[in-house]
């Protein structure tokens, strides 16, 4: 799909719907749990920069929480009980955040939580500046994502194809149809995420998703077409 829409040579931004991503509301926030840690770094104690690390951890642990719940693969890592260092591989592997700022948040984490050293203030602060980043990038993807049902027309020399997309969070799964114009003749794909065999598909589809809502914002072909050539590449 990604070789064909790519071997187009011109698109046509139809229109963009919205789906109704939710992020759910815990009785505590990850806006809340960073005051706490915020109240935390003024007290300079040990028992001060312990309650920091704790605080941050949970702020960074619950925007995880709500944001796999908001697509609704929250019950995937839980059932397998996977930890903190997949839970940001994944955000990394769809193009949400970087690899190396997710390996250096993991590395401070790791450093406080599992060597039972006394963290710096210095190390707090980056931390703190990490967390939260990490909860406004994920707050402004999915704010993003909510116009997430593009429909857009792509030519290729005189044929032109009608190509929509969505997610459908009831069934986790990402849906790409294609339309010849002329003969409605139509392909459709799906990819869900239910099994651990499904991760690298669903998150090439994540990635695809999300390079045509920057297409929907942009309507710049050429950025379009580089994009998804980048994603056709990517190792996951």
């Amino acid at each position: 799909m990604i070789e064909f829409i790519r071997a187009c040579d011109k698109y046509e931004l139809d229109c963009a719907s919205s789906i109704n991503f939710r992020m759910p509301n815990y009785e505590i926030s990850p806006k809340e749990f960073l005051e706490f840690a915020d109240i935390d770094l003024r007290d300079t104690t040990v028992k001060g920069k312990v309650g920091a690390v704790s605080n941050l951890k949970r702020a960074l642990d619950c925007q995880l929480d709500m944001f796999f719940e908001a697509i609704n693969i929250k019950s995937i890592f839980d059932s397998k009980n996977l930890k903190f260092s997949k839970k940001i591989q994944f955000l990394s592997d769809i193009g949400m955040l970087l690899t190396k700022s997710m390996n250096k948040l993991n590395t401070i984490r790791n450093r406080m939580e599992h060597n039972y050293l006394v963290p710096t203030i210095e190390d707090l602060e980056v931390y703190y500046e990490m967390v939260w980043n990490v909860i406004e990038i994920i707050n402004l993807n999915v704010h993003i994502m909510k116009m997430g049902e593009i429909r857009y027309e792509a030519s290729a020399g005189q044929e032109k194809f009608y190509i929509v997309n969505g997610y459908d969070i009831s069934k986790r799964s990402f849906w790409f149809k294609i339309t010849q114009r002329k003969t409605r003749d139509t392909n459709s794909i799906i990819k869900s995420l239910y099994k651990q065999d499904d991760y690298t598909e669903y998150v090439r589809a994540f990635q695809v998703f999300r390079c045509n809502i920057g297409f929907s914002e942009s309507e710049n072909a050429k950025e379009y077409k580089k994009r998804l050539k980048e994603i056709s590449l990517i190792d996951i």
